[in-house]
């Protein structure tokens, strides 16, 4: 900064611009520091400035701002919201990641996120992605307690691993067809998300995607998913309606352990494998108090342990095999404890549970 303006201030024109350092206007007291390259300028951190609205400028000793450095508002302590200019290309992991963020206003020059950006953002009510961002990263999210509702550019083509966990003020959010990867734990605990559809693009379900989503009714899985992850949807009691796509080939362990709204569900017919965990549990439907009947195939050749355990209103189980293709199926111990007196029906006849 000039020395005139170390003495009297920055003297702005009308675009807010001081010619006497090459400063744009945006709050005092920032800590910028020279990019690597020496072609701008980042906000290392806070410095003095305790503003309620902070707004970076667009150029700080006539070289544009393009940056906000990993932790730069880490433990900004004053209840703020952020306006962040069209020159800011790169954000660093865990750059706002401080409890008082209250909002923050993007341009549309797109940039890059680091991890973890919002982390922890407990006051963050709403936030405006910049067009063109094609990643959220790890954590983006990561526990913003009252964040509400979130609308994704259609640019964005991947979700990362816990980018809404815990977001449990969270209950809409959209994103475009377009997007091809949600990565694990992306919704995990967003108990108050009540709709969801996921775009025609997956392949996959990661493990413990929507996990403790209990507010969910109902969820339609693409048709080109061909695996459920683990725990993917464990503890989404309020689910009372899945339809699972043909293509679908196997369901890891837990994946809807507890959800307690499921009366009925037919398999697909593609389905050939209930995946345990390395400890060789299954407990694929356990605690599934509500299911009376299950539609299944004999393509399936193993239930692992506590596959229908605790289901005590399972009446009905329908195959459409045979007798010997049922008992053909390897059965852990304790596959069904705990579950109804069911009835295995068979197109050479009826079996009934312990027979």
């Amino acid at each position: 900064m000039g020395l005139l303006c170390r003495i009297f201030g920055h003297k702005y024109n009308e675009n807010d611009y001081c010619p006497r350092c090459g400063t744009s206007r945006g709050s005092e007291g920032l800590k910028l520091k020279k990019t690597a390259d020496k072609q701008g300028y980042a906000v290392l951190g806070a410095g003095k400035c305790r503003d309620e609205h902070v707004v970076i400028p667009r150029t700080y000793r006539k070289k544009p701002v393009v940056a906000i450095a990993e932790r730069a508002f880490f433990e900004y302590d004053v209840p703020f919201e952020v306006t962040l200019p069209d020159t800011i290309t790169e954000i660093g992991d865990a750059a706002f990641g401080c409890s008082a963020l209250r909002r923050i206003r993007f341009s549309d020059t797109p940039c890059t996120l680091g991890k973890a950006v919002f982390g922890q953002c407990a006051s963050l009510e709403e936030a405006s992605l910049p067009a063109g961002l094609d990643k959220l990263p790890m954590g983006t999210f990561l526990e913003c307690t009252a964040l509400g509702t979130v609308a994704l550019p259609d640019s964005i083509r991947a979700i990362g691993a816990h980018a809404f966990s815990q977001c449990t003020a969270l209950t809409a959010v959209t994103f475009s067809d377009e997007v091809e990867k949600i990565g694990a734990s992306a919704f995990a605990g967003c108990d108050k998300l009540a709709a969801i559809r996921l775009p025609r693009g997956l392949t996959e379900l990661c493990s413990h995607v929507l996990c403790g989503c209990s507010s969910l009714t109902e969820l339609d899985i693409p048709a080109g998913v061909r695996a459920l992850g683990d725990h993917a949807l464990d503890g989404c009691a309020g689910l009372s309606e899945i339809r699972l796509p043909e293509g679908l080939v196997s369901i890891g362990s837990a994946a809807l352990r507890g959800c307690t709204g499921i009366e009925s569900l037919t398999l697909p017919a593609s389905l050939c494998e209930f995946k345990p965990n390395r400890a060789g549990e299954g407990d694929l439907f356990r605690g599934c108090s509500a299911l009376k009947e299950l539609n299944i195939h004999p393509s399936l050749k193993h239930f692992p342990s506590g596959t229908i355990a605790d289901c005590p209103q399972l009446v009905d189980i329908h195959m459409n095999g045979k007798s010997l293709d049922w008992r053909g199926i390897q059965k852990d111990e304790g596959w069904d404890e705990g579950s109804g007196s069911y009835i295995v029906h068979l197109a050479n006849g009826k079996i009934r549970k312990g027979c």
